[in-house]
């Protein structure tokens, strides 16, 4: 949990760690855009990191995307490091 907050925030995502949960639920960053749609899918196309868009969870959900971190430490590690390349790439 904490090194997927931490690397959701390096790459400017609004997050506070959860207390008890498997999800982050972090508002999506202005270099992704405010649509949840489209940012998960641009984080599969481009950082190959899959999350659920927010908006399925009602429309207060919008603006955010779901994370999951229920996987090993190494597959945090990998999405993390192409979410960060592909934050700074997208950030130029």
């Amino acid at each position: 949990r904490d090194r997927l907050v931490a690397g959701l925030r390096a790459a400017g995502f609004s997050i506070e760690p959860p207390r008890a949960a498997l999800y982050l639920f972090p508002r999506i960053p202005s270099w992704l855009g405010e649509d949840s749609r489209a940012a998960a899918r641009a984080l599969l196309d481009g950082a190959r990191v899959a999350t659920v868009p927010g908006i399925v969870f009602g429309p207060d959900g919008e603006g955010h995307l779901r994370f999951s971190f229920s996987v090993s430490v190494e597959m945090i590690a990998g999405g993390v490091e192409a979410l960060s390349a592909f934050a700074h790439a997208s950030a130029r």
